[in-house]
């Protein structure tokens, strides 16, 4: 059982002289590891192994332990209190590894399936190994991308710019542990639909490619719930679907530099959005839903924004909705969880296409559309928009009231 984590090693007996050691974390390996006898038998060991000690150092196990400090084992943080030397092995690592260290450690404590366990043989380690697992990777010529070797599933941070790579490798999609990924540059024009497989990542940059459109799956997986900053400025976006805004985690979101005419309706959705640019774009009005934003920082510069006046685009309200709009107003009302395969292909299609009203009610073809002025000091801290301090929106209204009081003040609701 070996662990890579940061390890100091506090001398307690200097403490009981008055003497403070030179305590420094240092990147080690630790390994629980036996050590053969001549009877057959065998010594099981703690060995700590870095660049600095290759040979390693170790600490016997049986009858060695006076305790095991666990209160911040959440934090992956964990000390091994040692009988002899007078040594606390103070550990911080992944929380899972640590874990997974210290159930090893009880294991051979106790006797418990220690025949069973993969232990160490206690060997120096080589240079590459005292590295430890490689967590990051940046590729900037093609001759290093690592065509052959693959991905190490360790990585959390991938960078591949600027060497023309044309589509997404299907392999970087296997990285669970990926919390950083760095595409820009490239000539990427397809993104793959089964993004959803990446549940850390919270960084996405696929700034300067291709790019013209954005799967469903790309916005509705698991990466829905953990993606934080995405970048895609510079790419041939005209559109960006209202499953967009599924991607309700995210707090900056750049898209400069696209051929976007329209934002998505539900924009308003993305609750946490702090930080949004729109520059160079060929945008004219706002979604209604903007009005629900509360940005630090917002960029529309660049943009032929119309400055029309507040006036109502639009009455088609009627008295009874469609069966269709019943039922797709029933299933986001009641917060159903489907997937696609779920529903009929007509439905999908009308429930991605869903607007909200102001007031929250979803909304369909049964609506109001009213184009108002809005005042961008009260949506955004800090603002650029070519001088403008107020733009157009257009909002879709479920009623008659809703109409009539979204047309006095946007903000009422």
């Amino acid at each position: 059982m070996k662990l890579y984590a940061e390890v100091e090693v506090v001398n307690r007996s200097l403490a009981c002289h008055n003497m403070k050691g030179i305590g420094k974390k240092v990147r080690s390996h630790l390994a629980i590891g036996k050590k053969p006898l001549p009877d057959g038998k065998h010594e099981l060991f703690i060995m700590i192994t870095n660049a600095q000690n290759k040979q390693g150092t170790k600490y016997m196990i049986m009858n060695n332990i006076q305790t095991v400090f666990t209160k911040l084992i959440n934090e992956g943080k964990t000390t091994i209190r040692l009988k002899e030397p007078d040594h606390d092995i103070c550990i911080k690592g992944d929380v899972i590894e640590v874990k997974s260290f210290l159930s090893v450690l009880k294991k051979v404590l106790t006797g418990q399936d220690v025949e069973k366990l993969t232990l160490s043989s206690l060997q120096p380690l080589s240079s590459k190994q005292i590295s430890g697992p490689k967590r990051r990777l940046h590729v900037t010529k093609r001759g290093d991308y690592p065509v052959k070797e693959g991905f190490p599933q360790t990585l959390t941070s991938v960078r591949i710019n600027d060497i023309r790579l044309a589509r997404i490798d299907s392999r970087l999609l296997k990285l669970v542990n990926l919390t950083e990924l760095d595409m820009a540059g490239n000539e990427i024009e397809l993104v793959p639909d089964n993004f959803d497989s990446l549940p850390s990542l919270t960084q996405l940059n696929l700034a300067d490619n291709q790019i013209s459109s954005l799967p469903r799956g790309f916005c509705t997986g698991l990466m829905a719930k953990s993606l934080k900053l995405l970048n895609l400025n510079g790419n041939k976006i005209k559109l960006l679907p209202n499953y967009f805004c599924q991607l309700r985690t995210l707090v900056t979101l750049s898209l400069n530099k696209n051929e976007l005419t329209l934002l998505p309706p539900s924009l308003g959705k993305l609750r946490l959005l702090k930080h949004l640019s729109v520059c160079d774009n060929h945008l004219k009005i706002l979604p209604g839903s903007f009005s629900s934003l509360r940005l630090d920082s917002l960029e529309l510069s660049n943009n032929p924004m119309d400055e029309a006046s507040t006036r109502v685009l639009s009455n088609k309200l009627e008295p009874v909705s469609s069966l269709l709009e019943i039922s797709a107003s029933t299933v986001v009302k009641l917060r159903i969880n489907y997937d696609p395969e779920d529903l009929f292909p007509q439905l999908l299609a009308y429930l991605d296409s869903g607007m909200h009203c102001p007031c929250s009610k979803p909304v369909w073809n049964n609506v109001a559309r009213a184009l108002v002025k809005l005042s961008l000091s009260r949506v955004s801290s800090t603002f650029s928009c070519d001088g403008l301090n107020e733009v157009c929106m257009d909002a879709s209204l479920c009623s008659s009231r809703c109409l009539n009081l979204f047309m006095n003040n946007p903000f009422a609701f």
